[in-house]
Protein backbone atom coordinates (compact mmCIF):
# COMPACT_ATOMS: atom_id res chain seq x y z
CA UNK A 1 0.00 0.00 0.00
CA UNK A 2 2.73 2.32 1.31
CA UNK A 3 4.61 1.95 -2.76
CA UNK A 4 1.45 2.23 -4.27
CA UNK A 5 0.90 5.53 -2.70
CA UNK A 6 4.36 7.00 -3.65
CA UNK A 7 3.73 5.82 -7.09
CA UNK A 8 0.12 7.57 -7.10
CA UNK A 9 0.26 10.44 -10.07
CA UNK A 10 -3.28 11.87 -9.49
CA UNK A 11 -6.58 12.23 -6.78
CA UNK A 12 -7.54 9.18 -7.02
CA UNK A 13 -10.05 8.41 -4.66
CA UNK A 14 -9.79 5.83 -1.72
CA UNK A 15 -12.58 3.87 -2.85
CA UNK A 16 -10.67 3.10 -6.37
CA UNK A 17 -7.31 3.09 -4.56
CA UNK A 18 -8.39 0.64 -1.98
CA UNK A 19 -9.74 -1.73 -5.05
CA UNK A 20 -6.20 -1.55 -7.05
CA UNK A 21 -4.03 -2.49 -3.77
CA UNK A 22 -6.07 -5.38 -2.80
CA UNK A 23 -5.37 -7.40 -6.11
CA UNK A 24 -1.67 -7.45 -4.42
CA UNK A 25 -2.24 -7.89 -1.38
CA UNK A 26 -4.25 -10.97 -1.36
CA UNK A 27 -1.34 -12.53 -3.18
CA UNK A 28 1.04 -11.32 -0.22
CA UNK A 29 -0.88 -12.60 2.81
CA UNK A 30 -1.16 -15.78 3.70
CA UNK A 31 -4.52 -15.32 4.75
CA UNK A 32 -6.30 -13.53 1.71
CA UNK A 33 -6.22 -10.47 3.15
CA UNK A 34 -8.49 -8.02 1.50
CA UNK A 35 -7.82 -4.32 2.65
CA UNK A 36 -11.07 -2.45 3.85
CA UNK A 37 -12.06 0.83 4.94
CA UNK A 38 -15.19 3.01 6.34
CA UNK A 39 -16.04 6.28 5.49
CA UNK A 40 -18.15 8.63 7.65
CA UNK A 41 -21.73 9.11 6.31
CA UNK A 42 -22.95 11.56 4.28
CA UNK A 43 -19.29 13.08 3.99
CA UNK A 44 -18.54 11.52 0.59
CA UNK A 45 -15.28 10.63 1.60
CA UNK A 46 -15.17 7.55 -0.13
CA UNK A 47 -14.74 9.62 -3.16
CA UNK A 48 -12.34 12.02 -2.20
CA UNK A 49 -8.61 11.84 -3.06
CA UNK A 50 -6.40 9.89 -0.14
CA UNK A 51 -5.70 11.89 2.63
CA UNK A 52 -8.65 13.90 1.63
CA UNK A 53 -6.09 16.39 -0.46
CA UNK A 54 -5.42 16.74 -3.60
CA UNK A 55 -1.87 15.12 -4.97
CA UNK A 56 1.23 17.72 -3.81
CA UNK A 57 4.20 15.64 -4.78
CA UNK A 58 5.26 13.70 -7.92
CA UNK A 59 5.99 9.89 -7.79
CA UNK A 60 9.07 8.80 -6.18
CA UNK A 61 10.95 5.35 -5.11
CA UNK A 62 12.68 6.75 -2.19
CA UNK A 63 12.89 9.98 0.26
CA UNK A 64 15.88 11.93 1.30
CA UNK A 65 16.09 11.53 5.36
CA UNK A 66 19.28 13.06 6.44
CA UNK A 67 21.74 15.19 4.82
CA UNK A 68 24.64 12.45 4.21
CA UNK A 69 22.18 11.17 1.69
CA UNK A 70 20.77 8.48 3.82
CA UNK A 71 17.35 7.70 2.20
CA UNK A 72 14.37 5.24 2.63
CA UNK A 73 12.65 3.51 0.02
CA UNK A 74 9.20 3.55 0.52
CA UNK A 75 8.58 3.39 -2.89
CA UNK A 76 10.21 1.06 -4.59
CA UNK A 77 8.91 -2.40 -5.22
CA UNK A 78 9.69 -4.94 -2.88
CA UNK A 79 10.58 -7.75 -5.08
CA UNK A 80 13.45 -5.61 -6.65
CA UNK A 81 15.29 -4.15 -3.80
CA UNK A 82 18.29 -6.03 -3.84
CA UNK A 83 18.72 -3.95 -7.76
CA UNK A 84 18.70 -0.69 -5.51
CA UNK A 85 22.43 -2.17 -3.07
CA UNK A 86 24.69 -0.54 -4.69
CA UNK A 87 25.59 1.82 -8.03
CA UNK A 88 21.72 2.19 -8.73
CA UNK A 89 21.35 5.99 -9.83
CA UNK A 90 18.57 8.32 -8.44
CA UNK A 91 17.42 11.57 -9.87
CA UNK A 92 16.38 14.23 -6.81
CA UNK A 93 13.54 16.23 -7.81
CA UNK A 94 11.82 19.11 -5.87
CA UNK A 95 7.75 18.59 -5.28
CA UNK A 96 7.37 20.01 -9.05
CA UNK A 97 9.12 17.06 -10.26
CA UNK A 98 12.16 19.19 -11.85
CA UNK A 99 15.65 17.39 -11.21
CA UNK A 100 18.22 18.97 -9.20
CA UNK A 101 20.44 16.84 -9.01
CA UNK A 102 21.35 12.39 -9.29
CA UNK A 103 22.44 10.26 -6.31
CA UNK A 104 24.08 7.02 -6.60
CA UNK A 105 23.71 4.16 -4.06
CA UNK A 106 26.49 2.67 -2.19
CA UNK A 107 24.89 0.24 0.28
CA UNK A 108 21.01 -0.68 1.46
CA UNK A 109 19.62 -2.35 4.74
CA UNK A 110 16.15 -3.04 4.40
CA UNK A 111 14.37 -0.13 3.27
CA UNK A 112 17.49 2.20 4.44
CA UNK A 113 19.50 2.98 1.53
CA UNK A 114 22.86 5.16 1.24
CA UNK A 115 24.32 7.17 -1.32
CA UNK A 116 26.47 9.28 -3.04
CA UNK A 117 25.79 13.05 -4.85
CA UNK A 118 27.21 12.13 -8.79
CA UNK A 119 25.63 15.32 -10.09
CA UNK A 120 24.24 18.60 -8.71
CA UNK A 121 24.21 19.94 -4.78
CA UNK A 122 23.49 17.34 -1.82
CA UNK A 123 19.96 17.04 -1.85
CA UNK A 124 17.87 17.85 1.73
CA UNK A 125 16.17 16.12 3.92
CA UNK A 126 12.42 15.90 1.99
CA UNK A 127 13.96 15.60 -1.16
CA UNK A 128 12.47 12.60 -3.21
CA UNK A 129 14.21 10.38 -5.50
CA UNK A 130 13.37 8.68 -8.31
CA UNK A 131 15.05 5.92 -10.32
CA UNK A 132 17.13 6.59 -13.33
CA UNK A 133 18.95 3.38 -13.23
CA UNK A 134 18.94 -0.15 -11.75
CA UNK A 135 22.42 -2.32 -11.26
CA UNK A 136 21.90 -6.27 -11.36
CA UNK A 137 24.71 -7.83 -9.11
CA UNK A 138 26.73 -10.37 -10.93
CA UNK A 139 26.32 -12.79 -8.92
CA UNK A 140 22.67 -12.31 -8.37
CA UNK A 141 21.38 -15.68 -6.50
CA UNK A 142 17.94 -16.95 -5.64
CA UNK A 143 17.26 -16.70 -1.57
CA UNK A 144 15.68 -20.21 -0.22
CA UNK A 145 14.87 -19.31 3.65
CA UNK A 146 15.43 -22.42 5.59
CA UNK A 147 12.58 -22.38 8.45
CA UNK A 148 13.18 -24.40 11.85
CA UNK A 149 10.45 -27.06 10.47
CA UNK A 150 13.20 -28.98 8.94
CA UNK A 151 14.52 -29.99 11.88
CA UNK A 152 17.23 -32.49 11.80
CA UNK A 153 16.96 -32.48 7.45
CA UNK A 154 18.43 -28.79 7.80
CA UNK A 155 21.95 -29.84 7.29
CA UNK A 156 20.90 -32.06 4.12
CA UNK A 157 18.52 -29.38 2.91
CA UNK A 158 21.58 -26.90 2.89
CA UNK A 159 24.27 -29.71 1.56
CA UNK A 160 21.58 -29.73 -1.90
CA UNK A 161 20.99 -26.40 -2.58
CA UNK A 162 24.10 -25.37 -1.87
CA UNK A 163 24.72 -27.59 -5.13
CA UNK A 164 22.56 -25.73 -7.26
CA UNK A 165 23.86 -22.85 -8.81
CA UNK A 166 22.69 -19.37 -8.07
CA UNK A 167 20.81 -20.75 -4.95
CA UNK A 168 21.98 -19.56 -1.86
CA UNK A 169 20.75 -21.30 1.21
CA UNK A 170 20.29 -18.94 3.98
CA UNK A 171 18.83 -18.87 8.03
CA UNK A 172 15.45 -16.83 8.68
CA UNK A 173 15.86 -14.12 10.55
CA UNK A 174 19.41 -13.20 9.18
CA UNK A 175 18.03 -11.06 6.03
CA UNK A 176 15.80 -10.82 3.38
CA UNK A 177 14.67 -13.90 1.41
CA UNK A 178 12.91 -14.54 -1.66
CA UNK A 179 10.81 -18.18 -0.61
CA UNK A 180 11.07 -20.19 2.36
CA UNK A 181 11.91 -23.95 2.29
CA UNK A 182 10.25 -25.88 5.30
CA UNK A 183 8.16 -28.36 6.21
CA UNK A 184 4.25 -28.60 7.11
CA UNK A 185 3.71 -29.52 10.84
CA UNK A 186 0.44 -30.76 12.31
CA UNK A 187 1.16 -27.33 14.63
CA UNK A 188 1.27 -25.14 11.33
CA UNK A 189 -1.27 -27.29 9.76
CA UNK A 190 -3.99 -26.16 12.26
CA UNK A 191 -2.77 -22.93 12.30
CA UNK A 192 -3.72 -22.75 8.71
CA UNK A 193 -6.96 -24.01 9.00
CA UNK A 194 -7.83 -21.58 11.74
CA UNK A 195 -7.08 -19.12 8.71
CA UNK A 196 -9.23 -21.08 6.48
CA UNK A 197 -6.48 -21.58 3.97
CA UNK A 198 -8.41 -23.30 1.32
CA UNK A 199 -5.30 -25.58 0.36
CA UNK A 200 -3.26 -27.18 3.54
CA UNK A 201 -0.54 -29.57 2.60
CA UNK A 202 -0.27 -32.79 3.96
CA UNK A 203 1.64 -32.81 7.19
CA UNK A 204 4.83 -34.32 7.01
CA UNK A 205 5.45 -32.90 3.43
CA UNK A 206 7.75 -29.91 2.37
CA UNK A 207 7.46 -27.46 0.03
CA UNK A 208 8.88 -23.69 -1.10
CA UNK A 209 6.52 -20.52 0.18
CA UNK A 210 6.33 -17.35 0.34
CA UNK A 211 7.72 -15.36 3.15
CA UNK A 212 3.91 -14.53 3.90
Amino acid sequence: MTQYLWQETGNQKISSMLANVSRTTTNYSFTGQIPEFEAQKNTNNENKPTYLLKKLTPPAEGVVIENQVKFWLGGANPESLVTFDKDAVFAWVDNTGAEKGKVQSISRDGLLGYGKVIEGKTPPPGALLQERARSIPADFTLKIGLDDSLGNTTTKARGGLEQISRIQPVSLQQGEVHYILGKMTETLAKEARQNNLLEVPEVGSFGLYTPG
